[in-house]
């Protein structure tokens, strides 16, 4: 990953760590859609990618606690599924934000992720990874 991160950065006019926190947003926001297998397929053709993943996926949550405050936790986590399944465009600007990109590099930075991931994983499984974000094709022009 650090040759595309690398490209990405000059590309782009950005900071190597800038490209790296934006290849890990996209990652996750993949991640999120895909099916297991074709992100498995990704991750596996990607050396680096899985690594970038699990830097920003959060642990898994404790276990619910008792009285208010449990109740409190099971409401925000569910407002924030809520939110997560606004689909597509809430999930392309929580990517755009999560980056550090402007939206216009977000997109560049996305078309260019996709190229790099063709070039290494083929069409097929980037092409089912595309199906799986609603409003992808819109973003990507």
């Amino acid at each position: 990953m650090q040759e595309f991160i690398t490209r990405a950065a000059s590309a782009l006019g950005i900071s190597d760590t800038v490209a790296q926190q934006a290849t890990s947003a996209l990652l996750d926001m993949v991640s999120k859609t895909a099916s297991a297998t074709d992100m498995q397929q990704l991750l596996g053709k990607l050396p680096g990618a899985a690594d970038l993943l699990k830097a920003v996926q959060p642990a898994p949550p404790p276990p619910p606690a008792a009285g208010m405050f449990g109740a409190l936790g099971t409401m925000v986590s569910s407002a924030s599924s809520a939110l997560g399944s606004l689909g597509g465009p809430a999930m392309l600007l929580e990517f755009v934000s999560k980056s550090g990109l402007s939206p216009q590099q977000g997109g560049t930075f996305a078309k260019m992720f996709l190229d790099f991931a063709r070039q290494h994983a083929g069409d097929d499984v980037v092409e089912q990874i595309i199906k799986t974000i609603p409003g992808a094709k819109a973003f990507l022009g």
